[in-house]
């Protein structure tokens, strides 16, 4: 039983008792995501005291983990004073996330009831670009200047009465906060009292800048094992800190929208489960339109070739295989490509080679599917399958090599014009792959029959 549940069963039971004292112990012994996991599968009003019930600090956690629509009712119950309370407590990029989610009257509420510091940096950090560096970052780190000595350093920290997202790693600035280093924990507490912090820090780190695409920033993370990376604006100064856990966060909402997009889905921050029908709906409907547009120059391909079905019916038989072999196909290299281009493991610079490269793929697995096709067609013992094996085969290895060379090529020449090469991706090379398929088709039946 997972903890969230274990929680859930024990809550239930001591809600109709109404007995404040045994829930609050109760929620001491489990983690934010599991508490937060437990108010949303019981009554919203009973969510609602549990959740008032919880210590300030818990609270703010847990309220991170709700969704976007029980973040919002519990904020309307909310008093000025416990909502100032309560957001005070959150981190600012937290923070930041949360006003981008709730409604416009309730996140108003929220930046009345701020101090007029934090209510400038969030607006500082609302204006950054989507999955840029800045709209993930978090201003709240610590800073120290070169020349201070290292037992200053720790009262510093002692002294803190303001949270830090990170304590691990500290910076090092000069007055006009210019980065100049870092400082782990480690070695700010294991170093000598009279050291000064220019003698114990570790000069050039790594950092990316407000503007950079958040995926630079974990793979940086990722490449040299960081739990934290600086940001730097266009001065080299230093304007927030990124961790690995707010990195993930929005590598997977990333991921998340690239995926809607390949299933030609337009991208939504809520859970599916979250989003109503119209909205599902609306999403799905403009790519399945055009498509479906698109699909009816297969139809003027079909209609063109009507003769050939009337003497040789057979041939409409293969349709389906053939199409949804290039299809498959093309999304097989299409999808390699577009995790290449976000790796930049593959660039437009290298269309050429992967050209060759889906060539030579095509004309081995072409071949090798034709001589399965051509071995099921003479098992058949069907004499009327048995005159178009050839052509169908021959059609069969023509359409797997275009197919892998639609889908190699196209993501990379829209990343050239600067599209985005998930919107190439599925349904729009599926599409584009049908077409040339249903060609190469009747031109090869034409020719041998």
């Amino acid at each position: 039983m997972s903890d969230h549940n274990q929680l859930l069963q024990e809550l239930q039971s001591l809600i109709a008792s109404k007995n404040a004292k045994a829930i609050l112990q109760i929620t001491s012994k489990y983690k934010a995501p599991d508490i937060a996991g437990a108010l949303l599968e019981i009554d919203l009003a009973e969510a609602a005291v549990i959740f008032r019930l919880l210590p300030k600090k818990t609270a703010a956690k847990v309220y991170v983990y709700l969704p976007s629509e029980a973040q919002a009712e519990l904020i309307r119950a909310y008093s000025e004073k416990e909502m100032a309370e309560l957001t005070n407590l959150l981190y600012m990029d937290d923070l930041a996330d949360l006003l981008e989610e709730l409604p416009a009257n309730i996140a108003s509420r929220i930046l009345e009831n701020a101090t007029p510091e934090k209510r400038k940096m969030l607006n500082v950090l609302l204006q950054y670009p989507q999955d840029s560096a800045g709209s993930v970052m978090t201003v709240e780190y610590v800073n120290f200047r070169k020349t201070m000595k290292v037992k200053d350093a720790i009262q510093k920290l002692r002294n803190m009465t303001e949270p830090a997202e990170t304590l691990y790693t500290t910076f090092v600035t000069d007055k006009n906060r210019r980065l100049e280093g870092t400082v782990s924990l480690k070695y700010l507490l294991t170093s000598h009292d009279n050291q000064t912090i220019g003698e114990i820090m570790y000069p050039f780190p790594l950092s990316v800048s407000t503007h950079d695409d958040i995926l630079n920033a974990a793979k940086l993370l990722k490449k040299y094992d960081l739990n934290v990376l600086p940001v730097t604006d266009s001065e080299s100064r230093l304007v927030g800190i990124i961790t690995i856990d707010d990195a993930l966060d929005a590598v997977t909402a990333q991921t998340t929208r690239e995926f809607a997009k390949r299933a030609a889905v337009k991208p939504t921050d809520k859970p599916y489960l979250e989003a109503g029908i119209y909205e599902q709906a609306k999403h799905r409907l403009p790519w399945l339109g055009l498509l479906m547009i698109s699909g009816t120059i297969n139809e003027a391909v079909i209609n063109g070739n009507s003769k050939l079905f009337v003497a040789v019916p057979i041939l409409v038989s293969f349709i389906p295989m053939l199409t949804g072999t290039g299809g498959n196909a093309g999304a097989q290299a299409s999808g390699l490509l577009i995790r290449g281009i976000a790796l930049e493991e593959v660039e437009f610079k290298d269309i050429l080679k992967v050209i060759w490269m889906e060539i030579r793929v095509g004309v081995l697995i072409g071949f090798v599917l034709a001589l399965v096709n051509l071995i099921r067609l003479q098992m058949q013992g069907d004499p009327a399958a048995d005159q178009v094996k050839f052509p169908v085969s021959v059609a069969l290895i023509l359409t797997v090599i275009l197919s892998k060379i639609i889908g190699g090529s196209l993501p990379l020449l829209a990343k050239k014009i600067g599209l985005d090469p998930a919107v190439m991706a599925v349904p729009l090379i599926t599409t584009l792959v049908d077409f040339l398929t249903l060609a190469v088709y009747f031109s090869v039946a034409a020719l041998m029959l």
